[in-house]
């Protein structure tokens, strides 16, 4: 698909004093060129086999292929680590950075330098690797070319020489855990070098709810007491001024034998600076128990208008009145054969300018 080239207009030639016949030439052809850019331009928004067709707006997809779970009645933020597709539009982390302990699957929390601690954060620090390659990164693509131990996954944060902070998997190419291609979420050249992987996520709150205590994590083993960063991806943010339509579809499923409500709502925010919930928008859908072996389902999903500037961001939030209601991730099923079914889908998409 071609895109739109704006037009810009000619530097005319300067008139000669007496009638010049290479002078009106040039003149024409200045113009010309000029006439044939916008003739191209309009032909390409206004012609019925365009129809628009080159125009470029900013737009994504975001999904999460992990199962989300929350406290009962605690507000969570729904975690969109992989990337579907992505014009002009980021995803960026809740960040929490503290002290702490791992044994088996307990970890425990003993001071909190900043930031809050949320279900689904990966976990960043020694001993929390769960994959070690050596890799390359130009723009967006990590290359893996060869495997120390364990496999990469959609949302696993990376660290190594030159790769920046915050650097995570959103998406696979030709690697499918091992050697091969991975997309990143951040633009950046690394040459060949040793890199960290990290998938060890946090599942359960024990006595922690956010601060020091105790919490339970996806993976068992033992870590001495030590500083750990924890990374959440869950603000959706432009990269330029807008109305924009978001909209999202989120799966339910409880294992109870009573029902139970969830609510789901948008919370905005700018930068570094405090976020609040946009009024209004909170949704609450109730989920049917179970019947014999087989959890009750729901699938919800609503859309806000939304003015944003680069820099803001919006945030899903949501919670349930009761542990056995989660947000489900499905593998690709069999009988019929099906794709994979995500926790939640959420996507932008460019409305209008501002209004000022």
């Amino acid at each position: 698909m071609a895109n739109l080239i704006p037009p810009k207009a000619p530097n005319l030639p300067v008139a000669t004093i007496d009638y010049s016949q290479r002078y009106f030439e040039q003149y024409n052809n200045a113009l010309r060129l000029y006439f044939n850019q916008l003739d191209n331009a309009l032909q390409s928004i206004l012609a019925p086999e365009a129809g628009g067709a080159f125009l470029q707006f900013p737009s994504c997809s975001y999904q999460d292929n992990q199962t989300q779970s929350t406290p009962a009645n605690v507000a969570q933020p729904v975690r969109i680590a992989q990337k579907d597709y992505a014009n002009q539009f980021s995803v960026e982390d809740q960040v929490a950075v503290f002290t702490a302990s791992r044994a088996l699957t307990t970890l425990t929390v003993s001071a909190v330098s900043s930031g809050v601690i949320y279900l689904g954060m990966h976990l960043i620090g020694s001993g929390y690797s769960t994959a070690v390659v050596t890799g390359s990164v130009i723009g967006t693509t990590l290359t893996v070319t060869a495997v120390t131990s364990g496999t990469l996954n959609i949302g696993d944060v990376i660290t190594g020489t030159g790769v920046t902070t915050g650097t995570r998997i959103v998406q696979v190419g030709t690697g499918t855990g091992g050697t091969g291609t991975y997309e990143i979420n951040q633009t950046q050249t690394v040459p060949s070098t040793t890199i960290n992987a990290y998938g060890v996520t946090i599942t359960a709150y024990g006595t922690g709810t956010g601060g020091t205590g105790t919490y339970t994590t996806s993976v068992s083993g033992t870590v001495t007491s030590g500083s750990i960063t924890g990374r959440s991806p869950t603000k959706l943010t432009p990269e330029l001024p807008g109305v924009y339509n978001i909209q999202f579809s989120a799966q339910f499923e409880n294992t109870d034998t009573a029902a139970h409500d969830v609510n789901l709502w948008v919370r905005t925010g700018n930068g570094g600076g405090s976020a609040s919930d946009l009024p209004g928008s909170n949704g609450t859908v109730t989920v049917p128990s179970k019947h014999a072996t087989i959890p009750g389902a729901i699938i919800s999903g609503w859309n806000y208008f939304i003015p944003m500037n680069p820099d803001d961001y919006i945030e899903l939030w949501w919670s349930s009145s009761d542990t056995s209601t989660t947000m489900p991730y499905h593998a690709a099923g069999v009988s019929p054969t099906r794709p994979a079914t995500a926790s939640i889908i959420v996507t932008a998409a460019f409305v209008s300018a501002l209004n000022t």
